[in-house]
């Protein structure tokens, strides 16, 4: 489980990191995505406190500020493979994982 741990949290740094255009929504680049590749799959798979360690790492990547993930589950009015993340100093953000890594973070700023 750590290496799969591993490999939604090195997939996640990586699609953050890019410095190309994401594909557009309806592409999955050249080859579709496969079960064993799908990153969403396996984020939907893990326990709240491995999933935790990908969504700060996605909360961070998209700069907001965020010490620590202190609870996450699923949000699906928000659409396919969505979250809600909680950070410890209690901000919620929205983060929609995409079956190719690639991770989408909506915060509310009042």
């Amino acid at each position: 489980m750590k290496s799969l741990l591993a490999f939604a949290a090195t997939a996640l740094l990586l699609a953050g990191c890019s410095s190309e255009p994401a594909p557009p929504e309806n592409s999955q680049g050249t080859e579709a995505i496969s079960p064993e590749n799908n990153v969403a799959a396996k984020v939907a798979a893990m326990t709240e406190q491995e999933r935790n360690v990908v969504m700060i790492r996605a909360i961070r990547d998209a700069g907001m500020p965020c010490q620590g993930v202190v609870k996450s589950e699923a949000y699906p009015d928000a659409g396919p493979d969505s979250w809600r993340a909680q950070c410890s100093g209690g901000d919620w953000h929205l983060v929609q994982i995409k079956a190719n890594g690639t991770a989408n973070v909506v915060s509310r700023r009042d």
